[in-house]
């Protein structure tokens, strides 16, 4: 799937803009309530529940609906609805778990290694499931294409696909590039031939973008 065609590639141009300048910002959409992201404290302000959240995580926008500028006063207003508060990276990790809906991100191949920089704050983040499993081979090993870690753990991809949805849109989780990766990769064993192509015959019509 393609973040920048859901409502999650515009929050995370507005996190990025926001922090940039410093400066509180509100996205606005003509179908949707504002957004305010507070960069000093890490934080957003939304008046929705989640069961909003994640149905306008799966709808199609288009960027002509959607405007980033200064806080409105009125909005404004409204902040002091500390329920409504939620820490910016809690909020677009489940907000990419939501938009994945088991996909994974376009700009990544499904093909090529992936590392995780770190552990996700699970104390404060939505645990999926085997998510735990998947950080753990993750930081424990070289880096792994998301297909071998589903055979490697024996679990369903789409449980890999929606955590690494989640780990890239924090920045955690990324395509391994660097000369170092290849070399290290190539010293592990391999997956017996007959056992990966078994699998990776079932995973065929599971792929998607």
């Amino acid at each position: 799937y393609d973040a920048q065609n859901h409502y999650q590639g515009y929050v995370q141009s507005a996190y990025k803009a926001s922090l940039i300048k410093t400066q509180t910002l509100q996205l606005n959409s003509q179908i949707w309530k504002p957004l305010v992201i507070l960069p000093h404290s890490q934080e957003v302000w939304i008046d929705v529940d989640d069961a909003l959240l994640k149905e306008i995580a799966g709808v199609w926008l288009d960027a002509s609906t959607m405007t980033i500028a200064p806080i409105d006063k009125e909005i404004l207003q409204q902040i002091s609805s500390l329920e409504k508060i939620q820490e910016m990276n809690a909020f677009l990790w489940k907000l990419a778990l939501w938009t994945s809906k088991g996909r994974y991100p376009k700009i990544m191949d499904v093909d090529s290694p992936i590392y995780l920089r770190q552990w996700p704050d699970f104390t404060r983040y939505i645990v999926t499931p085997h998510a735990l499993r998947i950080t753990g081979f993750l930081v424990a090993r070289s880096p792994e294409a998301m297909t071998d870690i589903a055979i490697m753990l024996n679990i369903e991809l789409r449980f890999v696909y929606v955590f690494v949805s989640a780990a890239y849109a924090l920045g955690l989780a990324g395509q391994a590039k660097r000369q170092v990766d290849t070399l290290i990769k190539a010293t592990l064993p391999d997956i017996p031939p007959v056992k990966k192509g078994l699998f990776n015959r079932i995973i065929s019509k599971m792929r998607g973008e």
